[in-house]
């Protein structure tokens, strides 16, 4: 069996990643050695669609690697990618999403975090002012996106929180969700612990898209935790970290697109089935993860 050793590279010319495998594995296997996207800005995340070219022709993801007949073992590629638009609407069209793509989303964190507050800016965009009032039982609320032209509904599920009467629909709240998003306060003096529970039962659920918001960036004079220590804390437990301020929008619609386009970029598997509560008669009908 041949073995290849691929050395890929930018358009411009910079060696971005050399990657050997066997002849039976694909191009989708190569791209999936790819180091993750990062902003030159802000180093937040980002997703990108990749594709791999070979002496000007674009290689096709579902290829065996056996099966392109390279000349050689040592072989050059050259990475095109580029970043998926994604446009929130704040009032969907039934019909426009009638038979969308539909993504049940999970957001969880300690009290006084601001997931419910995250959760009114994706939905509603807009902020309350007014006293924290601890979720009663469990929300959701729908979100309208365009990724890439194509529409997708999210219903967007708020954890319930603080109460020790919950603690069974706690638990049963992350099944069949597709992503999570995860939130904790940044002004808070160790917000750490008071997650390590939600995060032993995300990873019993098998929730392969996880994302991190370090919350309340709008109060940077009162933080409590470093960026970099954030950031460790997320990455070794497999979410992808971002900073936001629920009060004035930074960074809020850029993690849930990514958590929306990673769910999308994920391998095809069974659909969960949909909530009762999610299901409306005369509303959108959706394929729901």
């Amino acid at each position: 069996m041949t073995d290849y050793h691929f050395q890929i590279h930018t358009l411009s010319g910079e060696l971005v990643r050399e990657v050997s495998l066997p002849g039976t594995a694909t191009v989708r296997d190569i791209l999936s050695h790819l180091p993750e996207a990062r902003s030159p800005v802000d180093d937040v995340p980002r997703h990108l669609k990749r594709k791999l070219m070979y002496e000007g022709r674009l290689l096709v993801e579902g290829d065996v690697l056996q099966s392109l007949d390279f000349p050689k073992k040592v072989v050059e590629l050259q990475m095109l990618q580029q970043s998926p638009q994604v446009e929130i609407l704040r009032h969907g069209d039934a019909a426009l999403f009638q038979g969308c793509k539909g993504i049940h989303l999970a957001l969880c964190g300690p009290p006084r975090g601001g997931k419910s507050s995250i959760q009114l800016r994706c939905a509603e965009d807009r902020f309350n002012e007014g006293y924290w009032i601890p979720a009663i039982g469990i929300d959701f609320k729908k979100v309208y996106l365009m990724v890439d032209d194509v529409p997708v509904l999210i219903l967007l599920w708020d954890e319930p929180s603080g109460k020790e009467r919950f603690r069974l629909l706690r638990q049963a709240f992350f099944r069949k969700k597709a992503a999570v998003i995860l939130v904790i306060d940044i002004t808070s003096d160790d917000p750490f612990w008071q997650v390590d529970h939600l995060v032993r039962l995300i990873e019993d659920e098998s929730i392969r898209t996880k994302v991190m918001l370090g919350n309340k960036l709008d109060l940077e004079s009162e933080r409590r935790i470093s960026y970099e220590d954030a950031r460790h804390f997320a990455t070794e437990r497999g979410f992808h970290y971002f900073e936001t301020s629920a009060k004035d929008g930074t960074n809020v619609a850029e993690a849930l697109g990514f958590a929306v386009v990673d769910v999308l970029q994920q391998p095809a598997g069974p659909a969960p089935a949909v909530a009762e509560a999610a299901v409306e008669p005369r509303g959108p009908s959706c394929t729901i993860q």
